[in-house]
């Protein structure tokens, strides 16, 4: 082989690698514990908030190079043993839960340009075949269909770049940022007898934005990337309880390495309620019972060239909770280009 067909295959692998490990991980939907906790019947609706399972983590900033549909199947587990109340400290009740979670999501990346950037639409199909509940000893089992998670629009460009290792690598070095409005839709089974609810009876409004930074080749791979997603979570009124959930803001975060076909690193997010959780005109328990999260954990892929396919693993371990129970949660996704 010359050298020139060397850098060729070179290229084309990095070009296959590049435009699978990218563009799915943001297309899966929202889980999370809908748990009752000590302080009232209602307080169960206020420890959702909108954003995909387990947060965001690598690569969140961009989309597939080629226009054309890319598909993803997420297999999961969640569980808790924990209350923790508005002071984040624990709560002196049992509430102990086991939730398995299967996924399928589906995204379409545009065959055209606005503004220079590629734009792309997503959905995101769940169901929980099993959950078990266990909130101040009483027991409760149930599965069903969740909410619908959409990125209704992304707009994703790379703005600055900084060398590569690799003559023609389509590795995207250097500064891209993306914009997406996305939203949950309530077509999930929604029962007000369930502790654990598979869909909650109200829609999300997602504006949000990520940017993601690779630096050029060092001494441990193709480079280090550090990614950050801030979600603007708005839900609507529940009609049927007047419970109305306040805003939250959701930062996600993760600081990788590309290691030719693996990606290796840390991953984390932080949500914080930034309004009071009210049913009507009252504020829910007289502290609004703000959600507060704080999770991380480790997060490896590993790119499939030959199939233009990733597999990912990702565990996020609970560090601090308010008005919610702890969460726990391991995820394998497998993605690949339709």
């Amino acid at each position: 082989m010359t050298k020139a067909q060397q850098i060729n295959q070179t290229k084309e692998e990095f070009r296959s690698r590049g435009d699978v490990v990218n563009p799915i991980t943001r297309a899966v939907t929202a889980v999370s514990l809908a748990a009752a906790c000590a302080s009232g019947a209602h307080a169960s609706e206020g420890l959702f908030y909108g954003g995909p399972t387990g947060g965001t983590d690598i690569g969140q900033a961009y989309l597939p190079e080629h226009p054309g549909f890319y598909g993803a199947f997420l297999l999961g587990g969640l569980t808790t043993d924990k209350m923790y109340g508005n002071d984040a400290r624990q709560e002196n009740i049992s509430a102990r839960s086991q939730i398995s979670i299967a996924l399928a999501a589906i995204q379409y990346v545009y065959p055209f340009k606005l503004a220079g950037g590629t734009i792309a639409s997503a959905a995101a199909f769940s169901y929980l075949p099993y959950t078990h509940a266990e909130i101040g000893g009483v027991s409760q089992y149930n599965s069903g269909v969740q909410d619908l998670y959409m990125d209704v629009l992304s707009w994703s460009r790379h703005i600055a770049g900084t060398g590569t290792g690799v003559p023609g690598s389509p590795l995207p070095y250097g500064l891209t940022v993306k914009l997406a409005y996305s939203m949950i839709l309530p077509i999930g089974d929604y029962r007000t007898d369930k502790i654990i609810k598979a869909g909650h009876n109200v829609f999300f409004f997602i504006p949000n934005a990520s940017v993601s930074y690779l630096t050029g080749p060092n001494r441990l791979g193709d480079g280090t990337e550090f990614t950050l997603s801030v979600f603007y979570d708005i839900a609507s009124l529940n009609r049927t309880t007047n419970y109305s959930t306040g805003d939250v803001i959701d930062f996600d975060y993760a600081v990788s390495e590309r290691i030719g076909r693996w990606q290796v690193g840390v991953a984390g997010n932080y949500a914080t309620q930034i309004q009071d959780d009210r049913i009507g005109n009252t504020v829910v328990n007289g502290n609004g019972d703000r959600v507060g999260a704080a999770a991380i954990g480790p997060v490896i892929a590993y790119a499939i060239p030959e199939w233009r396919a990733m597999v990912k693993f990702k565990y996020q371990y609970g560090i601090w909770q308010r008005n919610r129970p702890n969460q726990n949660l391991l995820i394998l996704t497998f993605a690949k280009a339709l």
